[in-house]
C-alpha cells in the first residue's frame, strides 16, 4: 500500500482482507502477488466516492443474553467432513460431489481439494467468543459445538431452538458448507417465531450473506468471524419486535448439498 489507505482486517493463508481508510479521491496502490516462486507487483486504481462509517460501535455486553445450545448440539465442526454423504443423491451423474461433502473443483485457503477445518479460536475461547462488533456467543471448549442441519440424511433438515423473553435483535453465529452451483439461490433460512405465532425470516444466499466456511470471506452483508487462518463463520442479525415475546428460532436447510452450522445465538435487549 503506497498511500496508507488500506488497513488490514484479517490475514489469511492465501488472501488478505483490508478496509479502505481514506478521504474521497482516486488512489494508486500496489498489490504484491506471488505465483509459484515468482513475486510480481500489480498496480490497482481505487476510487473512494464517499465516506461511510463501516465500524459498528461496541455493544454493551450487559444487554446481551447468550442462549445455551448445549442440549441441541449434534456435531463437532471439525468432524463435519470426516463422514460420508451418500444420500440423497441424484440417480444419475453426481461425481462432482465427493463423499466427504466437498466439491471436486474446490480451491480453499490450503489449496486444491485441501481439507483443513480448524476451529481453534472457538475451542480456546474459554467458553465464550467475542466478535469485533462486541457481540458475545457461548461456545463449548470440548464436545459437540454445532447445531447442524442439512438435506443430507446425516443431519436433520430442520432444527428448532427454544427462546424466551424479548429483545430488539437476535444475533446468530453460523457457518456452512456450500459451493458455486448454489450461488444466488436460497441455501437455508432462519425463522424467528413469537408467542403469537408471527414470524421474522432471513434467507441465507451466497455470496450475499452466506458462504462456504473454508474459502475466502466474500459475502457482503454480515460480520465475518475467523476461527483460524483457514476457517471462518459469520454473524447473521435478525431484527425483532421488542414488544413481542419470543418462542423459538428455526434453522432449515433448503438447497441440496448445503450444510448449515449454528454455533451460537445471542439475544440483544
Amino acid at each position: 500500500d503506497c498511500n496508507g489507505i488500506l488497513e488490514t482486517v484479517q490475514c489469511c493463508i492465501r488472501s488478505q482482507v483490508v478496509r479502505i481508510n481514506a478521504v474521497p479521491g482516486v488512489y494508486d496502490v500496489l498489490a504484491e502477488v506471488k505465483i509459484g516462486k515468482t513475486t510480481v507487483y500489480l498496480p490497482i486504481e481505487i476510487e473512494v466516492a464517499s465516506i461511510a462509517c463501516s465500524r459498528k460501535p461496541e455493544i454493551d455486553n450487559s444487554v446481551q443474553m447468550q442462549i445455551d445450545l448445549t442440549g441441541l448440539f449434534n456435531a463437532s465442526l471439525t468432524e463435519i467432513h470426516q463422514q460420508e454423504y451418500r444420500s440423497p443423491r441424484p440417480e444419475n451423474y453426481s461425481i462432482g460431489m465427493r463423499l466427504n461433502g466437498r466439491y471436486a473443483w474446490e480451491w480453499n485457503h490450503y489449496g486444491h481439494n485441501a481439507l483443513v477445518v480448524d476451529d481453534a479460536r472457538l475451542r480456546k475461547s474459554g467458553g465464550s467468543i467475542k466478535t469485533t462488533s462486541g457481540l458475545v456467543f457461548k461456545t463449548p471448549e470440548s464436545g459437540f459445538n454445532s447445531v447442524t442441519v442439512s438435506i443430507w440424511d446425516n443431519f436433520p433438515t430442520v432444527q428448532e431452538i427454544p427462546l424466551t423473553g424479548s429483545g430488539r435483535e437476535l444475533a446468530v453465529l453460523l457457518c456452512g458448507t456450500t459451493n458455486a452451483m448454489q450461488s444466488y439461490v436460497v441455501n437455508a433460512k432462519l425463522t424467528v417465531k413469537y408467542t403469537d405465532n408471527s414470524t421474522e425470516t432471513v434467507e441465507l444466499i451466497p455470496p450475499v450473506n452466506f458462504e462456504d466456511f473454508l474459502i475466502d470471506a466474500c459475502q457482503s452483508q454480515n460480520e465475518s468471524v475467523y476461527f483460524s487462518n483457514g476457517t471462518h463463520g459469520m454473524v447473521q442479525k435478525i431484527s425483532l419486535n421488542p414488544d413481542k415475546e419470543l418462542s423459538s428460532i428455526t434453522a432449515e436447510a433448503i438447497a441440496n448439498e448445503v450444510i448449515l452450522n449454528i454455533l451460537g445465538v445471542t439475544l440483544v435487549k
